[in-house]
């Protein structure tokens, strides 16, 4: 039935409406169309730059499909490949999601939950389809098969799922990397003792908690004074108020929001720091760590040696993970359930339990989590797609202990279908013009803001209470049923 679902909406969503800018290409789609029409061409002549060498994948493959299929190269059929692409992309990330299950022994109501949570988004549902030329859904897809591979430990499959990644959705190599390299010892979990509070837990892990507490706000002065050296021009207040509109209290109330979150994400995830230092720098470890790093970085460099300049840095990747967070209050909580619905909901509810589960899945893992934990600065959270699925396996192990009664699982696939907008016209007449105009004081606002109410560094205020608005009044109520013990069968509410 989920797939029944699955299918009619995105045969509705996907032969629908599409972004009205170039033609359906939308922004970085336009080189990616290039790439599509042109790869022969563009590749080996230094015609796509670093950048963009790491995303070339899914559309050489639909340029090599369209030729096999003697296709014209047009970009009308370059952006319907793109879509036909993005469904087997889909339809590929459906079965690999079910052999996961499988492996796992999940629950049918834990499996319907985490089709829900994994499909039923505005990602898969209506982004795929009304954006077509994007890599994400081939990462959603590599980010499943390197999730079952790991966990049926099959090694190789792994570092080729990985090697693949490089060129489709490169930080999901690093995450690969990671899983291979580091040590799958189990971590000793602290969150179940007295040791949960911060003053009674080792020097290590108060290091970590203080380290994670502080990192936004200690980055994002530094970028402050850093872009006041290099512009001395601009003010330091220009440049410590992202939006016109907003002002200092609301940047500092939104830098100790984010203090808030990580002073209690860290508590959930309370480990003894000691013991995985001790693994890591063991002999064995420390070799393997460092093959497979000189590896990644041999392959990495490689992979963009036809490419020309590239047009982001790292300087500007750690900007926007760092200053769009503190534009106001748990944006970075908001936007997840823009785009994702009650996946970031139900991994607050569930973080302790979430934690004690990667403790045992390994080193390896318990660092996936850490970044994931990073990650969720950068309110474009279309970004965190590669993350999903290693989130996902902890959270629906918590899931699966649970004696849930028969309406949670059907509630949770109505909740993420009403929130996934597939239902929701984007395109206006008024549309096109607004976003054509390339500027952000056009986009926070509408009708603009119909495109981007789900992508977060655009997100207006309006749309930001709004959704933040129903993001809480959802939690209350997934609270108050909670505590009168409407989830679960008998008494089945230990977390």
């Amino acid at each position: 039935m989920l797939v029944v679902i699955l299918g009619m909406v995105m045969s509705y969503t996907y032969t629908g409406e599409k972004l009205p800018l170039n033609d359906g290409a939308g922004w970085d789609g336009v080189i990616y169309r290039d790439i599509v029409l042109n790869i022969d061409k563009t590749y080996f002549h230094h015609g796509i730059n670093k950048y963009h060498m790491h995303r070339v994948l899914p559309f050489a493959v639909t340029h090599g499909l369209m030729r096999m299929a003697g296709v014209e190269m047009n970009n009308s059929n370059a952006l319907w490949a793109s879509v036909l692409m993005n469904v087997l992309m889909v339809v590929l990330s459906v079965v690999f999601l079910f052999r996961l299950s499988s492996f796992l022994r999940w629950k049918a109501h834990t499996e319907t939950i985490a089709f829900s949570l994994i499909f039923f988004n505005v990602g898969v549902l209506k982004v795929f389809g009304y954006e077509p030329l994007v890599t994400d859904s081939l990462a959603l897809l590599l980010s499943l098969m390197a999730a079952h591979y790991f966990f049926a430990r099959r090694t190789l499959p792994l570092v080729l799922t990985g090697i693949v990644a490089l060129f489709s959705w490169p930080v999901l190599s690093v995450v690969v990397l990671i899983l291979v390299a580091f040590p799958r010892t189990e971590v000793e979990y602290l969150g179940d003792t007295q040791q949960r509070q911060f003053f009674t837990q080792p020097l290590l892990t108060k290091v970590f908690r203080l380290i994670m507490i502080l990192w936004v706000p200690v980055a994002f002065l530094l970028f402050v004074v850093y872009k006041h050296h290099v512009h001395p021009e601009t003010s330091f207040l220009e440049l410590f108020i992202l939006r016109p509109a907003h002002s200092v209290a609301l940047v500092v109330a939104s830098m100790v929001s984010v203090c808030v979150f990580y002073y209690y994400a860290t508590a959930a995830v309370a480990v003894e720091w000691g013991g995985v230092l001790r693994s890591i720098f063991a002999r064995r470890s420390l070799l393997r760590i460092a093959l497979c790093s000189i590896c990644f970085i041999i392959l990495y460099y490689a992979s963009q040696y036809f490419g020309s300049p590239a047009i982001f840095s790292a300087f500007q990747q750690l900007t926007q993970m760092v200053h769009p967070p503190v534009t106001d209050i748990f944006i970075f909580l908001e936007t997840p359930f823009a785009y994702q619905g009650m996946f970031i909901l139900l991994i607050l509810f569930f973080g302790r339990s979430i934690a004690r589960e990667v403790c045992s899945y390994g080193v390896g893992y318990l660092l996936v989590l850490v970044m994931g934990m990073v990650f969720l600065m950068d309110i474009e959270t279309r970004k965190l797609v590669m993350l999903y699925p290693f989130m996902l396996v902890p959270l629906m192990a918590a899931v699966n202990r649970k004696n849930l009664r028969a309406w949670v699982p059907l509630a949770c696939v109505m909740v993420q279908l009403l929130l996934s907008a597939c239902w929701f016209t984007m395109n206006t007449p008024e549309l096109p013009a607004a976003l054509a105009a390339d500027d952000v004081s056009v986009f926070i606002d509408y009708p603009a803001q119909r495109y981007f109410y789900m992508h977060g560094p655009w997100q207006g205020r309006t749309t930001y209470l709004l959704i933040g608005g129903l993001e809480i009044i959802l939690a209350i109520a997934c609270v108050v049923l909670y505590r009168i013990n409407r989830f679960y069968v008998k008494d089945d509410k230990q977390q």
